[in-house]
């Protein structure tokens, strides 16, 4: 058994065996009496140690062996596409064009089950119209069958590859490129399945572009080059050395040059050379010109050295309060200037461009000043009528860097600028920020603090919560974004922010807000997509079917977020953002990740108001407590009032300890077809209350679905076929996200019906794609035909 186990782990890639461990698996010497003794003998060691050394060594054999198993049983997952061909060969196809794709794979199959369908199978899918697929299977070196397909989507089990072990498929795939499609298309996607999860997957991809767009994009980037031209000659006019980014631009010439002369699948090729070749040479430029500034900086900063040395040293001026002056300025403009050379450094072009000509501006102001001092001559040393303005100038010089500055001339420390380190200032030349390491502390409640100001061009103050500022800021690029920022900078505040960075980055989904960029440099922040507004803007009452379409969607996010065992804890209105319309998780400050035990019972902040049970008493909070929140903000949303209140913390937490809240539809009669799922939400017994948030979404799923159906038959009635498709679309998402594709097929095939012109096209393709999936027994469908009916649902909304 040792030796079977040692031989899979020296086959194993990235696994290495000691030649120790090898010796004692291949001739064992504890097996025998006579080979243990000849082990011990003359052994001194003590029993009790080697013993334990034995231990180790069997429970280190024992984790390689499961390491062994693990890498042997990954080793026969996956496949690999060994050739592809596409014709046309271009990264670029048009619309209506025709297309053969071919690709041969290879692979293992572990089982064949027929039975099961789940156990071992391949998807194919694409983006192409009518596609046609032909699978020419081999099992070694004989062919088997040969199958021909029609359909998006396919699906090619273990028991039709063959028997278990090496594979080899050939997949010939015809299709057409839709006459709509425009963007990215997906020739091609295969995910290897075992038991529901996807081992392996392939994808290929080519963008669409009608021949009117492409030329129009190269008129567009045709533009752009002279623009960068008439950009290039200003910089050569001001003295910047231009020849890096001529280089580039002569590149992209050419490249634009070419595209002129070719066909419209041509042209998408030397028009991506030609825009990568124009943002090099723009970037270049930049940096080049901040290059430019920062030498004019320490040549400014040079000249005014020679000043302050001739007052100085030449006519002994150290004291007087206008040479002190003259020094003050200098400091400032060596900050700047160092200011400037980081932010060369570290690429950041324009900001370091900026900070030179504040170097330069400030530096040029001291030299008029010192300059003005030369001329004027005979008052140089006129201080003496006034004793106390004398004293002053004394008293500066012995802690001002003259002092500093004589004494290290003295000391035969003939650094130019070396006078200036004991200010704390950096010369010139020095590659360090004079900035101190610590992080400043924001110095006005509404203003975007100093640190950030260089990052947006314009700034607006949206509010604060209890952690943090919010502000409305416009990038560079014109786009706006929110800006999240601590209120201070102590302990408690830290952890929240820390909390949020670990958490909330690892969230990318559609119902959660979007962090776009975030950073502890050289402030604190958080970067967001920015949102219309939230729940709590929101005019209460609101319509209880509107009511449970939010809370649906909201359970979407929330749903994504437990799977990956993160909790949220501090659900409310304000925490839940809108983006047209679309409910967004925000302020995720207070979110835990769960342990394996799926509970956490660690203290700390949350709103009194929506607080579970479990968090007023401290006790165990799991998926359950985020689902009690949410069943106060569903009723808080169809009554317009809140199910516990109170005038003080206790008050309110013995109300939601305690007390039994109205039923909605006593509050509110809109509100009675909600009341069982409100309360089942506000159990004060966790295992009373829904156990995941997918069975409150089934719930609210239902009552949607009975609610607009009843809608949707009305419509028909009227012929009103446009509201009709409104009310259908609105009935897939709702079947397709809680896993009813009978009902998803159902409305997609209705959908079709009432739609015209391409809605019909592309409702008639979905519905046929749910069908294929309902017909093989599927009990879920992919995210991407989920985003395709959204998209679908939304061009009918927008209608």
């Amino acid at each position: 058994m040792r030796r079977v186990y040692l031989t899979a782990i020296e086959k194993t890639p990235g696994i290495t065996v000691l030649p120790e461990l090898a010796k004692a698996t291949k001739a064992d010497p504890l097996k025998s009496k006579e080979k243990r003794s000849d082990m011990f003998e003359g052994d001194t060691e003590p029993r009790f140690e080697r013993l334990r050394r034995c231990r180790e060594g069997k429970y280190s054999r024992s984790i390689i062996f499961l390491i062994a198993l693990v890498c042997v049983v990954q080793a026969v997952s996956g496949f690999e596409v060994i050739k592809e061909e596409l014709k046309p060969d271009s990264s670029v196809l048009q619309p209506g064009q025709e297309v053969n794709a071919h690709y041969v794979i290879s692979g293992k199959m572990v089982s064949t089950d027929q039975n099961n369908r789940f156990g071992e199978k391949l998807e194919f899918s694409t983006g192409l119209q009518k596609p046609t697929w032909d699978f020419n299977i081999r099992s070694g070196n004989y062919p088997r069958s040969i199958l021909t397909r029609e359909g998006a989507y396919q699906t090619l089990f273990g028991y039709e590859m063959g028997s278990t072990g090496d594979f080899q498929l050939e997949v010939q795939l015809r299709g057409t490129v839709s006459t709509t499609s425009f963007g990215k298309l997906e020739v091609v996607k295969i995910e290897h399945f075992r038991d529901k999860f996807v081992e392996d997957e392939y994808r290929m991809t080519r963008d669409v572009m009608i021949s009117s767009q492409v030329m129009g994009i190269l008129s567009v980037q045709q533009k752009n080059l002279q623009n960068l031209k008439a950009d290039i000659d200003a910089k050569a006019s001001q003295g910047v050395d231009v020849s890096a980014a001529q280089t580039k631009y002569n590149a992209a010439s050419q490249a634009l040059t070419s595209a002129a002369f070719e066909n419209p699948s041509q042209v998408a090729e030397y028009i991506t050379i030609a825009a990568k070749n124009m943002d090099e040479a723009k970037s270049l430029l930049d940096k080049a010109w901040a290059e430019k500034e920062v030498s004019n900086a320490a040549a400014t900063i040079e000249s005014l050295d020679g000043m302050i040395t001739y007052f100085v040293e030449n006519r002994s001026m150290g004291t007087d309060p206008q040479v002190v002056a003259i020094m003050t300025k200098r400091e400032s403009a060596v900050q700047y200037y160092s200011l400037a050379k980081s932010s060369l450094s570290a690429g950041k072009h324009s900001l370091a461009h900026s900070k030179a000509v504040e170097s330069i501006n400030i530096a040029n102001e001291a030299l008029t000043d010192a300059n003005a001092l030369k001329e004027r001559g005979s008052g140089w040393f006129n201080i003496s009528g006034n004793p106390l303005y004398a004293s002053v100038g004394i008293i500066v010089a012995l802690v001002l860097p003259a002092g500093y500055y004589i004494r290290s001339r003295r000391n035969g420390r003939n650094t130019k600028h070396g006078w200036f380190k004991t200010q704390g200032a950096q010369p010139p030349d020095s590659p360090s920020s004079p900035l101190p390491s610590s992080i400043p502390h924001p110095v006005t409640p509404k203003g975007l603090p100093p640190e950030m100001t260089d990052r947006y061009t314009t700034s607006e103050y949206l509010g604060k919560g209890g952690f943090a500022r919010v502000f409305k800021v416009q990038k560079p690029d014109g786009s706006w974004a929110a800006l999240k920022i601590p209120i201070s900078l102590d302990a408690a505040t830290g952890k929240s922010f820390i909390a949020e960075l670990q958490n909330w980055t690892s969230l990318i989904h559609e119902n959660i807000v979007r962090i776009n960029d975030y950073n502890i440099m050289p402030f604190p922040y958080f970067e967001l997509e920015l949102c219309d507004g939230t729940l709590a803007t929101l005019e209460r009452p609101i319509p209880p079917d509107h009511a449970a379409w939010l809370l649906f969607n909201v359970c979407e996010g929330l749903k994504y977020a437990h799977a990956r065992g993160i909790l949220h804890r501090d659900l409310k209105p304000q925490n839940i953002m809108l983006r047209d319309g679309v409910p967004k998780i925000s302020d995720w400050g207070l979110s835990k990740v769960m342990t394996q035990s799926r509970t956490t019972t660690t203290s700390g902040g949350f709103t009194a108001y929506y607080a579970a049970p479990e968090q007023i008493a401290n006790r165990a909070k799991d998926p359950r407590t985020d689902i009690w929140q949410l069943g106060v903000i569903l009723y808080e949303l169809v009554t317009g009032t809140l199910p516990f209140t109170g005038e003080s913390m206790v008050e309110i937490g013995m109300a939601i300890a305690t007390k039994t809240p109205e039923r909605p539809g006593v509050v509110h009669p809109d509100a009675q077809p909600l009341d069982a799922i409100i309360l089942k939400c506000l159990e004060k017994d966790p295992e009373q209350r829904y156990q995941s948030v997918a069975e409150l979404q089934k719930d609210l799923a239902a009552y949607l679905k009975m609610n607009y159906a009843g809608s949707l038959k009305e419509s028909v009635q009227a012929n009103n076929l446009q509201r009709s498709a409104y009310y259908c679309g609105d009935l897939i998402l709702i079947s397709m996200k809680i896993g009813d594709l009978v009902a998803a097929y159902k409305y997609a095939a209705d959908l079709a019906r009432y739609s015209a012109g391409e809605t019909k096209v592309q409702a008639a393709e979905l519905a046929a794609q749910i069908k294929m999936r309902v017909e093989i027994g599927a009990q879920e469908l992919p995210d991407e035909l989920i985003r395709k009916a959204e998209v679908i649902v939304h061009q009918i909304r927008v209608r």
